[in-house]
């Protein structure tokens, strides 16, 4: 039996990856420019890219894709007559067997691309020339100094070996999230376990190769977020104990070996660490209503919030909510003007890298007779709205330029990295300020517009 047959349906996080890439799909209005304002160009072509993977007869799902973290680049897998094989830069690779789409990762400078495949009964990770032998997940550091493989033999199934610079730091358990801190000294990860006439359960673990900082298991648990000076660690956990259904936030602070946890929830998201200072947030809910916790304080209660962001300085904490089905900006609590764009819409928010500009990564739900999981995606910059695009992708490093953002989007079976001007004269603060009616630019043809408040409600 294949070891990992069971395990097909499980999806690995690798974090750079879980935050920068995600895949929306469907038919689409496009243009080079949005009545809302925000102007797109095109500065090059990443090549093909698919918009669906299964056969025509079936509910289509889309293709995991990657991109580097500048954007530069983009690779997916798909099938052939031999097998499955990597496409990266539009150019195949050779097929194997089978290959795991969700280890393909590139390294921190985008030089080079690893995976994960099954070649006949051997399990190799490629990493540019190079093959890694009984290997599924290889992982690098920023600095890329250190690599930390996942190891996966068919003779011992459901036994994996975690190993660090070539030194075992772990065993068992398939990989949810593998991470690096910023300063690439520890190494931490979430795993699940499945033994055969036991309850699987799930753990966090936190390494430097030589001691073990943190591991604590529960029934459930979240992806691992370093603090922006590697000396925090803060993730979501469902204990196991006898108050069920509740979930908390720890929050490990690895200088002192100091452990905080969170009051008990009914549900919350994953947890934010500040820029600067060691400042936690995050959502949460209790009965049916949500909120967002600030180190430990309870904000205002509302019927939906987004996941928050810090300001770059950690003094505001931005996010959106909704209250009698209008969404509002909000910030330390104070409330913006209403907003046409649906929080349901707003899957993913970030600020730019001199933290002036909120960026919104926006699906818009466009569905079609023909394809149940179509949907529109487009980009969000201080409340004004971009166009529409099969697929909307965002790197780790789209705000890096001042002024200027960097994606990818796919139209058509084509990839393109684009850039789009911050609007001017807006920063995030924008969004507390009154809305006005401003001029839109001109586009080449309106008809391939649809403004965000001509959604309806799904």
């Amino acid at each position: 039996m294949n070891p990992l047959r069971r395990r097909d349906r499980r999806r690995v996080f690798l974090t750079g990856i879980a935050m920068s890439v995600v895949v929306l799909t469907g038919s689409v209005c496009r243009g080079q420019e949005s009545p809302a304002g925000l102007v797109e160009k095109r500065v090059k072509s990443l090549g093909a890219a698919p918009v669906a993977a299964s056969h025509p007869d079936r509910p289509t799902v889309p293709w995991p894709l990657c991109i580097s973290p500048d954007g530069d680049r983009l690779a997916y897998v798909q099938r052939t007559r031999g097998g499955v094989q990597v496409v990266c830069d539009g150019k195949p690779e050779p097929a194997y067997t089978e290959c795991f789409a969700d280890s393909l990762r590139f390294s921190p400078d985008g030089k080079y691309l690893t995976y994960g495949v099954r070649d006949g009964d051997a399990y190799v990770v490629v990493c540019g020339t190079k093959k890694i032998k009984d290997s599924v997940f290889a992982v690098f550091s920023p600095d890329r100094k250190h690599t930390a493989l996942l190891k996966d033999t068919p003779l011992y199934y459901g036994s994996q070996r975690y190993v660090l610079d070539g030194k075992e730091i772990g065993t068992s358990g398939w990989p949810l999230c593998l991470t690096f801190s910023p300063n690439s000294k520890l190494f931490a990860w979430a795993s699940e376990v499945r033994i055969i006439g036991h309850e699987p359960y799930r753990y966090v673990k936190c390494v430097d190769g030589k001691k073990t900082y943190h591991h604590r298991s529960g029934e459930e648990c979240g992806s691992p977020v370093f603090s922006a000076d590697s000396r925090a660690l803060a993730y979501r956990l469902l204990p196991r104990d006898e108050d069920k259904d509740k979930w908390v936030v720890v929050l490990v602070q690895l200088a002192y070996d100091k452990v905080d946890e969170s009051p008990p929830y009914d549900e919350v998201g994953d947890p934010v660490l500040s820029r600067v200072g060691r400042h936690l947030a995050y959502r949460a809910r209790i009965g049916e209503r949500e909120f967002v916790v600030r180190d430990g304080k309870i904000g205002r209660r509302y019927p939906k919030v987004t996941s928050p962001v810090f300001s770059w300085d950690a003094k505001s904490l931005l996010y959106w909510a909704r209250e009698d089905d209008k969404t509002r900006f909000v910030c330390d609590e104070v409330e913006g003007p209403v907003s046409k764009v649906p929080i349901h819409r707003i899957q993913w928010q970030g600020l730019t890298g001199d933290g002036k500009h909120l960026v919104c990564r926006l699906g818009l739900a466009r569905r079609s007779a023909t394809d149940a999981y179509a949907t529109d995606g487009a980009v969000m910059c201080d409340g004004v709205v971009g166009p529409r695009h099969d697929r909307v992708l965002i790197p780790e490093r789209f705000g890096e330029l001042p002024g200027r953002l960097r994606y990818v989007v796919v139209d058509d079976g084509e990839a393109w990295l684009v850039e789009a001007s911050c609007p001017e004269g807006r920063t995030w603060r924008s969004l507390l300020e009154p809305a006005t009616d401003a001029p839109a630019p001109k586009a080449e043809d309106p008809a391939k517009h649809v403004t965000i408040d001509e959604e309806e409600e799904p």
